[in-house]
């Protein structure tokens, strides 16, 4: 679900999902000198990562979909073992942004 007043969701737990820091600014700079926004990621949950992007939104109200050069996005399915691997690793989100 979805919260445009917070720009976050929430998954079937009822965790909420955030953008870190600055991400809504940070795109929108991008956007507007004309760069490029490639993703790679490896999550558990590919399509809920792709369904995130057409959700949440920059700074200026564009959703992350639309700022994505469509031809710079890899997702690739990544399960993790909660029984071996530390929380921090495990789950926390990284998102780098190169120019």
């Amino acid at each position: 679900m979805y919260d445009s007043a917070t720009n976050t969701c929430k998954d079937t737990a009822g965790t909420t999902c955030r953008l870190l820091g600055a991400i809504p600014e940070v795109w929108d700079e991008v956007g507007q000198w004309g760069g490029k926004v490639a993703i790679a990621s490896r999550t558990d949950e590919p399509s809920w990562a792709r369904e995130l992007l057409g959700l949440f939104v920059t700074s200026s109200g564009q959703r992350l979909i639309d700022v994505v050069d469509a031809n710079l996005v890899e997702m690739y399915v990544h399960k993790v073992n909660v029984l071996t691997c530390d929380p921090v690793s495990c789950f926390s989100s990284q998102i780098t942004l190169y120019a």
